[in-house]
């Protein structure tokens, strides 16, 4: 289950904790509000029917890995 939440500017993709997935507002808003539970498959669809539309900029978010010795 993917948690998927916007606020017109930022919209995140959670996979129970940290940000997996993070697209930001380009000229035109997200047409997507608000926070809404959904299947990994429904997320994943989502998020290709707003790449599609090449109007937003995001991708993958990596977490920085610490280099401890």
């Amino acid at each position: 289950m993917k948690l998927v939440s916007s606020n017109g500017k930022i919209l995140e993709v959670r996979d129970a904790g940290p940000v997996i997935f993070r697209l930001t507002a380009g000229v035109v808003p997200i047409k997507f509000n608000g926070k809404h539970l959904m299947e990994d498959d429904a997320a994943r669809d989502l998020l290709r029917d707003l790449l599609a539309l090449e109007e937003h900029e995001g991708g993958k978010v990596v977490e920085e890995q610490s280099s401890e010795n």
